[in-house]
């Protein structure tokens, strides 16, 4: 079941970042959807409902501050609800420590779109997100693959 709930996350954050780029909107069906798989995921790994959902909403309310923040520095919104949300089922399959990685790491890559549209336009974040969450998740796949090469 484990690759099952692997392949439909991935899939589904590839569906969520594309009509993300499309519409600079993220369908409240695929958070759910996410959220389900989240739910899966914590019976599967045999974690706490309890640590996980306060790891969710910890990191929520991080990343919901940092967006208010920045949205008062620059005086325009910097990131919509569809995002916070995103983050927030993103979180249920992170561990605590996992949180700071996954913040900057999107952060960092949602910087680096900000290079290609142009200067006027929103940019989407949930790619950022999606591919910062990925890192996140099999960063020690990564790192091994990278430092035994």
């Amino acid at each position: 079941m484990d690759i099952l709930i692997q392949t439909l996350l991935l899939f589904t954050l590839l569906f969520v970042s594309w009509v993300d780029i499309k519409t600079k909107y993220i369908p409240i069906p695929a958070i759910l959807f996410l959220f389900g798989l989240g739910i899966l995921w914590i019976i599967e790994t045999k974690k706490s409902f309890f640590i996980q959902g306060s790891v969710a909403i910890l990191g929520s309310g991080l990343f919901w501050g940092l967006g208010f923040c920045v949205s008062k520095i620059k005086k325009r919104t910097a990131l919509g609800f569809g995002d916070v949300q995103l983050w927030a089922v993103l979180s249920l399959f992170l561990s605590l420590d996992q949180l700071p990685f996954f913040l900057m790491l999107s952060g960092g890559i949602g910087c680096l779109m900000a290079f290609f549209f142009p200067k006027k336009m929103t940019i989407p974040f949930a790619p950022a997100l999606s591919l910062g969450f990925l890192i996140t998740l099999y960063k020690p796949f990564f790192f091994k693959s990278f430092l035994s090469i």
